[in-house]
Order: structure tokens, then sequence, then C-alpha cells
């Protein structure tokens, strides 16, 4: 009896294992912190519009190399959004603390639930992978 109980786990286990692998996981499947969405992804634009958005060491935002408010990156990450795009983020000093502007972008980033593609360099010709360390292109 004992044995039919510990292969009913086993079993059980295998079972969660690969539902966790085939069913969950794949729904957000991270590249370089570009989220990916597989349900919609057949859907999806091949060439996503792109929003470039860098925030340097004194706060300053610039969205598409133009200076911006966050009022005014709110509504660009909201049109943005419907449009089903992505967002490229460059923080300038990235290895020390950022100051507050970035979390707030991030956040708004977050909020518009839009996918996000970290770089290191202000060329955007870079994506920071899981491990923290750059990989280009």
């Amino acid at each position: 009896m004992k044995a039919v109980r510990i292969a009913a786990m086993a079993l059980g286990a295998v079972v969660v294992f690969y539902l966790l692998v085939t069913v969950f996981l794949p729904q957000w499947m991270i590249v370089g912190f570009h989220f990916r969405r597989p349900w919609y992804s057949a859907s999806m634009n091949p060439n996503p519009p792109i929003l470039k958005i860098a925030v340097m060491t004194d706060g300053s935002i610039t969205v598409d190399g133009s200076p911006a408010t966050m009022e005014s990156l709110r509504a660009s990450l909201k049109q943005l959004a419907e449009h089903k795009g992505v967002v490229w983020y460059y923080r300038e000093a990235g290895q020390s603390a950022g100051p507050p502007q970035a979390a707030e972008v991030v956040q708004a980033v977050i909020e518009n639930r839009l996918p996000i593609r970290v770089s290191s360099r202000p060329d955007y010709t870079d994506a920071i992978g899981m491990d923290g360390r750059p990989i280009t292109k």
C-alpha cells in the first residue's frame, strides 16, 4: 500500500511539472527582459512600433530622442499599448542607483502591460540579459 501511495505521489509530481513547463511557463517567456505573450503573438505585428525611452542621471526623460514629461510619457505609452508596441529602455549610469523618475517610468510601462527591452547603451544596440550582462546583436 505504501508503494502505491509513493507511486501516486511521483506521478502527481510528474504531472505538475509537465503542466508547469508546457502550460504556465510559456505564458511569460522572458528574453533579455523582453516579455513575449504567446497567446497573442500570432496576431502580433512582426515589426511592432518601438518607443525608445531614456532616463538620465539628472532625472530628465527623453522619448524617441525628444525631451518628455511623465504626463506626455504616459500618453505615449497608452498609445503604444493600443498598437501592441514595445518599449526600448535605457538608463544612464545603469549600474548605480537611478533617479526617482526611473522607477516612475518603469512603473508606467508595467501599468500599460508593455514588453520592455532594457539596454546598457544609449544607442540601444544591446539588450540586458537575465544575468545582468549585455546581449549584443
